[in-house]
């Protein structure tokens, strides 16, 4: 059996508002540059900021994937590695979120029920706001490049989405963590 290891919540949260800070800064920054005053201090910003984002959705990938390895699905339709690797495929992304997140929130409650162990439930319907969140955040991202004349807010969604991930998150890891020291205790 797979052995698990708890869930370094500190480093992982830690690294997320690292990652975002870095983003909003660099968003800050480069607002009030334009590319054709100095087209390369531009693009640099632009690259850094895109390798923020990058390493943004990694942690998040490798939390969902964690996740879902200490709670797998109850019929064996989604595995770890596709919860995080469904995350990465644009546009699909949006619709993945609901399944993601709501799934697992609803493989958790339904694990802790089951066996009894010690830690809050986390609530179903507030799993889908990461869900929602990410779907607007695809939806004003999409607008903003293809520049379509709408703006939806991007920069304050994706900052709330970043705000309510981590708080997802936290609880969540706070949850796997709670189910792992249940299988060690158990198994011994």
């Amino acid at each position: 059996m797979l052995k698990l290891k708890r869930l370094p919540k500190v480093i992982l949260i830690a690294s997320l508002v690292f990652l975002s800070l870095g983003n909003y800064y660099l968003d800050n920054l480069s607002g009030g540059l334009d590319e054709t005053v100095v087209p390369e201090l531009y693009l640099l910003i632009l690259f850094i900021n895109g390798t923020f984002a990058l390493l943004f959705l990694g942690v998040t990938c490798f939390i969902i994937y964690k996740l879902w390895e200490v709670v797998p699905d109850d019929d064996d339709r989604i595995t770890p590695l596709k919860a995080a690797g469904f995350f990465i495929i644009p546009l699909f992304n949006n619709y993945w979120g609901f399944i993601a997140f709501t799934r697992w929130a609803a493989n958790f409650n339904r694990y802790i029920y089951e066996k009894g162990v010690n830690t809050p439930i986390i609530n179903r319907e507030f799993s889908y706001s990461p869900a929602i969140l990410n779907l607007v955040l695809g939806i004003s991202f999409y607008l903003a490049v293809f520049d379509f004349g709408i703006n939806l807010g991007w920069v304050s969604s994706e900052y709330f989405f970043i705000v309510v991930i981590i708080v997802f998150f936290y609880k969540a890891i706070d949850g796997a963590n709670a189910i792992i020291d249940y299988k060690q205790k158990n198994k011994k």
